[in-house]
């Protein structure tokens, strides 16, 4: 490996890992646009389920002491209604398209989350509903992701 290389796969790494720090996502998303260019297509989706999978992992243990996990039902059950909707908008939608959206989504919530949350959305509703919209368009990004991988 050439130097160039290697310093495109650090750079990837620690911007992927700044984001998902800020963020809480995005690993995934910020580390392929600098993977593409340095590695064969073939290697970067499985470096890149790694990557998210250790990040994720490292949030766990850090708030593991902190979480109800209860809670996560929430998440779960928006994200099995979401897989459907994703599935029928990856069939009827351009990739150019899907990605444009994703990278608009992305700059929204950053200037978002810089702006500061209001004070609205520090009191958690019990209904869970926020946490379903969440887990539902987790759900709709998941298909999209595994199916970009699986068709490389």
């Amino acid at each position: 490996m050439d130097w160039v290389t290697i310093l495109l796969l650090v750079i990837g790494a620690l911007t992927a890992g700044f984001i998902n720090g800020f963020a809480g996502f995005g690993t995934a998303l910020v580390a392929s646009g600098f993977w593409f260019l340095a590695l064969p297509a073939s290697v970067v989706p499985p470096l890149i389920i790694l990557a998210a999978l250790a990040s994720q992992i490292v949030g766990l243990w850090k708030l593991s002491g902190r979480m109800d996990f209860r809670l996560s039902i929430y998440l779960i059950s928006g994200g099995v209604l979401g897989v459907p909707l994703g599935a029928l908008l990856l069939s009827m939608l351009d990739p150019t398209d899907v990605k444009t959206i994703i990278g608009w989504f992305l700059i929204a919530y950053a200037l978002f989350l810089f702006k500061g949350l209001p004070a609205a959305m520090s009191v958690t509703p019990k209904d869970g509903l926020p946490d379903r919209c969440v887990g539902f368009l987790g759900g709709c990004l998941a298909v999209s992701r595994v199916c970009r991988v699986c068709s490389r």
